[in-house]
């Protein structure tokens, strides 16, 4: 049982984040990242190509949430 904000945070460094078997079209996208805990949100242009796609994580803690618009 967790009481209050007893839980322990997890700390997720800089780092970039391969995706794959996207069933996209090649092309340009607006990525939008969500991290709650701080409540920031970033954008970003992306390259899908053959389904995959690379996406440049910043520091965040806990959850980040990925957003591709189409």
């Amino acid at each position: 049982m967790l009481v209050g904000n007893s839980r322990r945070r997890t700390r997720i460094r800089k780092s970039k984040l391969r995706v794959t078997d996207l069933e996209l079209e090649n092309g340009s996208y607006d990525l939008e990242l969500f991290a709650p805990s701080a409540g920031s949100i970033q954008t970003q242009p992306i390259e899908i190509r053959n389904g995959e796609l690379w996406i440049d994580l910043p520091t965040f803690t806990d959850d980040i949430v990925v957003h591709i618009y189409l």
